[in-house]
């Protein structure tokens, strides 16, 4: 099981790396947009690692597979969140830094114009 994730989480984590060279592959052959090429691209990898993951490690449970793909393509926003949920920042604290930002640019263009 612990394979699995492992296995699943490196090659959901390499499917950042494999977007770049399918799309090349497709672009004069298929017409898709990012999100259809980032879920092909997953897929492709889950099907990789499902036909090399028992050469590594033996049978493999496709659940925990594609659950360690799950964790290895949304792992760096999932620390994110767990990191400014243990600072006690909420989930959308860039955003309301942003806005702030925003704010405070509107505000001064509206001193130097009166």
């Amino acid at each position: 099981m612990l394979y699995d994730i492992i296995i699943g989480g490196l090659f959901g984590f390499g499917t950042y790396a494999a977007i770049g060279p399918l799309k090349d592959a497709t672009k004069d052959k298929i017409a898709l947009d990012e999100r259809e090429l980032h879920i092909l691209t997953f897929g492709a990898m889950m099907l990789l690692a499902a036909l090399l993951g028992p050469l590594i490690a033996g049978r493999m449970s496709p659940f925990w597979l594609v659950l360690g793909g799950l964790i290895g393509i949304f792992g760096e926003r999932l620390y994110g969140w767990a990191v400014s949920l243990a600072n006690g920042k909420s989930a959308n604290a860039k955003a309301d830094d942003i806005e702030d930002a925003v704010v405070e640019t509107v505000d001064e263009a509206g001193k130097e114009n009166p």
